[in-house]
């Protein structure tokens, strides 16, 4: 898929949608863009999010970045913009007196949109928190893409069984715990094994 492509095709989603997307674009939330990660860097479990700010040249391709919040990982953040640099941008997406913009970089294994997260397996989820690891030595585990989006679910989700896990103490009660468990069962989808594990220590919390 050409490097273009995520990126352009917001022009699809502005023709749809309108003017009103474009004020939200321009004006409030970074462009969300997702960038495919090497085998090699998903096999050491190298992910991420970077915020940069583009700049867009007379032919609407981006001509330079500016680093806004970095992954952590320098390695990231590099492999991300070489990705980027040349990409074209549809005009609706900036500003054509500034042509500067915010993209959100998101660069990780696993589908989120498609698949809620059922193509996470264990053995990555090991693979990721231990990567993660290194590079923030100072924080527990990783509470940013598929933290949050486990929040979100239970936050709408239907199943009662689940909804204590809208609060981050009891969702980092339940990471520890399958966190620990995946490194015996590195076939299991992680994401079952966080609801199996906020299940069982809310019924603990209750007996």
């Amino acid at each position: 898929m050409p490097k273009t492509f995520l990126i352009a095709i917001f022009a699809v989603i502005a023709a749809l949608f309108g003017p009103s997307l474009n004020a939200q674009v321009r004006d409030s939330k970074p462009v969300p863009v997702q960038l495919s990660l090497t085998e090699e860097m998903i096999e050491r479990g190298v992910h991420g999010t970077i915020i940069f700010t583009a700049t867009v040249d007379a032919q609407n391709k981006i001509a330079a970045l500016d680093v806004d919040q970095g992954s952590g990982s320098v390695e990231l953040d590099e492999y991300a913009a070489e990705k980027l640099m040349g990409g074209g941008v549809a005009s609706d997406l900036f500003d054509p007196d500034v042509r500067t913009l915010q993209l959100e970089v998101e660069l990780y294994s696993y589908d989120l949109g498609l698949n809620f997260g059922g193509d996470y397996f264990c053995e990555q989820a090991v693979r990721d928190h231990d990567w993660f690891r290194t590079i923030k030595p100072d924080e527990e585990f990783d509470r940013g893409r598929f933290y949050n989006f486990v929040g979100g679910m239970a936050l709408i989700s239907q199943r009662k069984e689940i909804h204590h896990l809208r609060k981050p103490e009891n969702r980092d009660a339940a990471w520890r715990v399958a966190l620990q468990a995946c490194r015996d069962r590195p076939d299991e989808p992680f994401m079952g094994l966080v609801i199996r594990a906020g299940m069982e220590l809310e019924a603990q919390k209750n007996d």
